[in-house]
């Protein structure tokens, strides 16, 4: 994992007006360890997972621990496949069984 790319993903990545969520932002900051804050809003529930510790591979997939977001949306029937980081687009990508998510760096953050 390449400390440049972590230092590039730091800040927060946000979406609305997905066909499944209306809002979501994640947050990646560096304390003691690469962590991630979640927050998603669905049309009757809202999911908080904070302090995730994640690893990022050579490929820019996201290997969350603990993945308290996959769980959430699984209950959901929203199955996460995989978080990936385009380091060139300086984007986020949700994979899941309804779709891809594109997530770009938030403007006002």
């Amino acid at each position: 994992m390449n400390a440049l790319m972590l230092l590039m993903l730091a800040g927060t990545y946000c979406g609305s007006n997905k066909p499944y969520i209306q809002d979501i932002s994640l947050t990646f900051y560096l304390k003691n360890d690469t962590l991630l804050d979640a927050i998603v809003k669905l049309p009757l529930d809202k999911i908080t997972c904070k302090k995730q510790i994640y690893e990022m591979t050579d490929t820019g997939q996201l290997l969350i621990s603990d993945n308290c977001i996959e769980k959430q949306l699984d209950k959901h029937h929203v199955d996460l496949e995989g978080v990936f980081y385009n380091d060139i687009n300086n984007d986020i990508t949700l994979k899941t069984n309804i779709g891809d998510m594109t997530l770009d760096l938030c403007k006002n953050k």
